[in-house]
């Protein structure tokens, strides 16, 4: 069976495609999307496949670029960092060395690519989620577009 995710918006609103047919449908899912387990879904075209719903403020981008990070407010702590994924609202990110950083820690996230030695993001954000080097955050300013668009051509 295929299985796909499907991002939920504010409105509780998803946009579900299918990947037999490429039909679209934008379907309120309130009821459906706080479920554990996936919806089976039978398109127009017969086809069949499960979605999973997530909700999000903006949707993640999977990423594989460099950067670091940098303990507030001081500088406490840093180290290197590979950026797993990225939105306007937020950074998920792989540290290299061991750490100290703990749910609900400041810090600064600074990314570059590999073609140029000037930060193609340089933000504050709070640290939301920590397993074990990984680190989900929150920019404390979501991205601008001029910001955030060079990180999704980079990816």
């Amino acid at each position: 069976m295929i299985a796909v995710k499907v991002l939920v918006n504010e409105e509780d609103k998803a946009r579900i495609i299918c990947p037999h047919c490429g039909d679209r449908r934008t379907v309120n899912v309130e009821k459906y999307k706080n479920r554990a387990e996936p919806l089976k879904v039978k398109c127009k075209c017969h086809g069949t496949f499960d979605v999973f719903f997530e909700s999000r403020r903006a949707e993640r981008k999977d990423t594989y670029l460099q950067g670091y990070f940098r303990k507030l407010p001081e500088y406490e702590e840093w180290g290197k960092i590979l950026v797993r994924n990225v939105s306007r609202l937020g950074i998920g990110f792989v540290t290299l060395t061991t750490h100290n950083v703990k749910s609900g820690d400041q810090i600064r996230i600074t990314v570059t690519s590999d073609k140029e030695e000037r930060a193609d993001v340089d933000k504050d954000a709070t640290v939301k989620f920590v397993e074990d080097k990984y680190l989900g955050c929150e920019f404390t300013e979501p991205l601008e577009f001029e910001e955030a668009l060079p990180l999704h051509l980079m990816t």
